[in-house]
């Protein structure tokens, strides 16, 4: 029975399952950046196909040393990103926790021994990108509410560990300071006790000077 409960839920989201596609290519050089907007409405979901291609012998083939990184921000939220990846050739999908526009960036990096002339630096790469939206309408409450909960304590997390690194520079600037203070009063310190030496030194050798005189005159 859980077995075809699980099935008639599988069968039910395929149905409910609707799907956008949005397929492009684009050339770029090493090095280039290049975003897009995406709407994505929350629960939904946003994969990507990307392949590289290398032109040899004007012929575009699949580069091996050639990979993509891929980040995606929320642009609702002070640009808060939500995936970064790196890989050759592949796919990638993400599962929006809110409501708004994504910028999805991809940045074409390649090999050291790619780019060894001048020639090579310039060398144009034709990037293919098929972007699908699927919405779907049946959806685990529980399992995206915790989705959120998980999204929202990485947020506090990250707060918190930018707090923490204030507090650690304050602490450390304290530090510094009264590092400062303690070395500029020992030096006083120093002067003075040195000083003070000084003067009982040279008052010593003129009661002692004084004496010797007056017991010269006694025994005169």
């Amino acid at each position: 029975m859980k077995c075809l409960a699980s099935v008639s839920t599988s069968v039910l989201l395929a149905l409910a399952l609707s799907q956008t596609v949005t397929g492009l290519y684009f050339y770029m050089k090493s090095g280039e950046t290049k975003c897009f907007y995406e709407g994505l409405t929350r629960g939904s979901q946003l994969e990507g196909q990307f392949a590289v291609l290398v032109e040899r012998d004007s012929i575009y083939e699949r580069g091996a040393a050639t990979e993509l990184r891929i980040s995606i921000d929320e642009t609702f939220d002070n640009d808060y990103r939500v995936f970064d990846q790196r890989s050759t050739n592949g796919n990638f999908t993400i599962t929006a926790l809110e409501t708004g526009e994504h910028r999805v960036c991809l940045e074409l990096q390649a090999a050291s021994s790619d780019i060894s002339t001048q020639s090579d630096a310039d060398e144009v790469f034709e990037v293919h990108v098929d972007f699908q939206h699927k919405h779907l309408r049946v959806w685990d409450s529980e399992l995206l509410e915790c989705l959120g909960s998980a999204s929202g304590r990485v947020r506090n997390l990250n707060a918190r560990l930018a707090s923490l690194r204030v507090e650690q520079r304050i602490v450390k600037e304290e530090q510094i300071s009264h590092d400062k203070q303690c070395k500029s009063v020992n030096t006083q310190l120093l002067f003075w006790s040195s000083f003070q030496l000084i003067v009982l030194v040279v008052m010593c050798a003129i009661q002692l000077r004084s004496l010797r005189g007056l017991f010269r005159k006694k025994t005169k």
